[in-house]
């Protein structure tokens, strides 16, 4: 093969690299955005507000640590072993509990409680608070500890 037609060939196969990689870009560390974290879903003086109500209502059957004693855990591989959506955990706490006295919390206990059970279970507070009608932007969220087991039970 001449040197003429090696340096035509070798052309040919640089214009025909530099067209692929126009085409097909690899996307540089910038390009790759990082997994998004668990949504920021109350406020901290909410789950404060929340862990009040929880203290005075919820502990004789969830415990103190929302550990469980007569009803099911809120914390840890318990709560998060929970088919619920947040949708359906907002409705069950707002309509079921306290399970003596259903519906006796007013709309901004409930919404304070699901706060602070959020924070529990490692959810990062934000700038709003969680919706008293509940939060219709996050319903479908699947519920679950977000601390790869560790609990983050609010003071």
């Amino acid at each position: 093969m001449s040197h003429a037609r090696l340096a035509g060939l070798a052309g040919a196969l640089l214009l025909g690299a530099g067209l692929w990689a126009a085409a097909f870009p690899t996307p540089t560390r910038a390009a790759v955005a990082a997994p998004a974290g668990p949504p920021q879903l109350y406020t901290s003086a909410q789950a404060t507000a929340g862990k009040a109500v929880y203290d005075a209502s919820c502990t004789s059957c969830h415990g103190a640590q929302l550990q469980g004693v007569s009803a099911p855990p809120l914390v840890g591989s318990g709560f998060s072993g929970s088919p619920l959506t947040l949708g359906q955990f907002h409705q069950t706490v707002t309509t079921e509990m306290p399970f003596d006295n259903p519906g006796s919390l007013t709309p901004e206990q409930y919404a304070d409680v699901i706060a602070y059970l959020l924070a529990a279970n490692c959810y990062p507070a934000g700038a709003s608070p969680y919706p008293v009608g509940g939060d219709k932007a996050h319903a479908d969220l699947k519920v679950t500890t977000q601390g790869n087991g560790q609990l983050c039970i609010p003071k």
